[in-house]
């Protein structure tokens, strides 16, 4: 991934969201009053480093993650199972397929596999955004402490 880059639209799709940690959920409700915008505040994993055999590290930055003209949500997520900590959720991927309403307007089903905890979300939207709101930190983890979120709309 280019290392300048800190925007990205469904025309860069497929991009790879897999374990990065979402910390908050806003909805925006639409001009319509039957569509919204869907935002997920979360840190994105720049790039995967392997700095030696058997380790990890990462680059690591703040991004809100904003699909519009959302419709027909479905969230399920798992917090009540036993190893299940109120944390941020993890992504395992995010993944789209064509869909074409009755009157042809094409638009897209996505759907975000979760981790953990175990779960999912659904939904219809168009496209998206996602815009980094920082630089992107190198970190042994894949999450980011409060202090380097800058401006998310989480806590």
């Amino acid at each position: 991934m280019d290392p300048a880059r800190t925007s990205w639209t469904e025309a860069d799709y497929p991009i790879s969201w897999h374990d990065n940690h979402v910390h908050g959920l806003v909805f925006r409700a639409g001009p319509d009053g039957t569509t919204g915008d869907l935002l997920l505040d979360l840190d994105f994993i720049t790039e995967w480093l392997h700095p030696k055999p058997g380790s990890l590290q990462f680059r690591v930055a703040p991004a809100t993650l904003s699909f519009r003209e959302v419709s027909d949500l479905r969230i399920e997520l798992d917090y009540a199972q036993p190893q299940a900590a109120m944390t941020p959720f993890s992504i395992g991927e995010l993944s789209r397929e064509t869909f074409i309403f009755p009157n042809g307007y094409l638009s897209y089903r996505w759907h975000i596999a979760v981790n953990c905890p175990s779960g999912s979300i659904e939904f219809i939207s168009p496209g998206f955004h996602q815009a980094l709101r920082g630089p992107a930190r190198l970190s042994d983890t894949q999450v980011l402490l409060v202090s380097e979120r800058a401006g998310g709309f989480g806590v």
